[in-house]
């Protein structure tokens, strides 16, 4: 089975893992969505898992790139108010 995260390749010389989805990615899935946008919408747009959807999802966030809010427990996505 092949491995669906965010470092799926690893350099076999320097051991250093490589990305498989980027960033603008992301971006695309959330505004795709409309409004709102779950981690686990947006995972299954870009492809790839949970997990590699919600460290991709904050680092955006930390950048500026998007927004979140917590509805409930859950946090959800958006793009910035521009």
């Amino acid at each position: 089975m092949e491995p669906t995260n965010r470092y799926d390749d690893r350099d076999d010389e320097t051991g250093q893992f490589t990305r498989t989805h980027e960033p603008h990615q992301f971006v695309k899935a959330v505004a795709r969505e409309g409004d709102i946008a779950t981690t686990s919408d947006v995972a299954d747009r870009v492809g790839c898992s949970h997990r590699t959807a919600l460290k991709a999802l904050n680092d955006l966030e930390d950048d500026g790139r998007i927004d979140s809010t917590m509805a409930g427990r859950a946090k959800v996505w958006s793009r910035p108010d521009e």
